[in-house]
């Protein structure tokens, strides 16, 4: 697939015309004119996903130093280890935009009339 991308440049633009430097408006207007485009269109999006927090495993020198010390051990830190802590990261990646098939394009007794009701209320 051919790849395109579209460059913004926000000199000499009017003022009025800044609401369309949103991506969610700019994913709002593609969805809405190309929606039974042949060749997929994909925006560079962003979500939060929640990961498993990766901690370092203990030198023997900081096992030692552990065992040490009155208050910590390491046999409390690995009862703490059962819990799985989650942590929020970003995570870019591509979106489609324009994954519905045109019904035209389909045989009609594989088209089901939700199909058919959410393809009349998006034209």
């Amino acid at each position: 697939y051919p790849l395109c991308a579209l460059a913004v440049s926000t000199s000499g633009q009017k003022e009025d015309a800044s609401e369309y430097l949103d991506p969610k408006q700019v994913e709002r207007i593609v969805s809405r004119y190309s929606m039974f485009q042949t060749h997929p269109i994909k925006l560079l999006d962003t979500k939060t996903e929640k990961k498993p927090v990766v901690y370092d495993e203990l030198t023997e020198e900081e096992k030692a130093a552990l065992e040490d010390d009155d208050d910590l051990s390491v046999e409390d830190e690995e009862d703490e280890e059962d819990k799985e802590e989650f942590e929020d990261v970003e995570v870019t990646y591509w979106k489609t935009i324009n994954e519905q098939q045109p019904l035209w394009l389909r045989t009609p007794n594989t088209i089901e009339d939700e199909e058919y009701q959410t393809f009349y209320k998006g034209v």
